[in-house]
């Protein structure tokens, strides 16, 4: 497996990705899997490529296909700015993983 930083060239794998996810565990996002493909291909650049540089996102990479993401988000609020956001997207998993069973998106504030 590797790991790497997302960058904007990655918005169409990281968006077919996601999709998936929002299918496979629907109770672990807000949003459903019918309203995000209607997303433009600019919000899911900013959700890995953020402007801001408040978040960075990572793709794991396995057998050359993205497997799964983790985001870090930071806050921009002066009340929170040391806090941090961080999510984690697995939807492949590797053969020796769980006994092949794809696990819900997760979401750790720091």
């Amino acid at each position: 497996m590797q790991i790497r930083t997302l960058t904007a060239s990655d918005a169409g794998r990281y968006r077919e990705l996601m999709l998936k996810a929002y299918t496979l565990a629907p109770e672990a996002f807000t949003s459903t899997a019918e309203e995000r493909p209607l997303e433009p291909e600019s919000w899911w650049i900013k959700r890995i490529a953020d402007p801001a540089r408040l978040t960075i996102a990572f793709g794991f990479e396995l057998d050359g296909q993205m497997a799964g993401t983790a985001a870090l988000e930071n806050s921009s609020k002066p009340k929170t700015k040391h806090a941090a956001l961080h999510q984690r997207r697995p939807v492949k998993t590797a053969p020796t993983c769980c006994a092949g069973t794809a696990h819900p998106p997760r979401t750790t504030r720091w």
